[in-house]
């Protein structure tokens, strides 16, 4: 959560690195926390990020560095 506070958005293999998880179990991990923390943005696939729900965050190509 603490990634996901700080850069505004996690992936799947984010989470898989940080935590040495494997892909099912960071998988698991944010099923878990899209439930009430988290929003899937984009359709599911290799790429998709999750945000904190109800942050506001600039898009996948701009630079994520900038507070809005």
């Amino acid at each position: 959560m603490l990634h996901v506070q700080e850069t505004g958005v996690v992936t799947n293999a984010e989470v898989q690195k940080l935590g040495n998880v494997s892909k099912a179990t960071a998988t698991r991990y944010l099923s878990e926390l899209e439930d009430e923390y988290l929003e899937k943005m984009g359709t599911t696939g290799v790429g998709t990020q999750y945000k904190l729900k109800g942050l506001i965050t600039v898009s996948y190509f701009q630079d994520t560095d900038k507070k809005y």
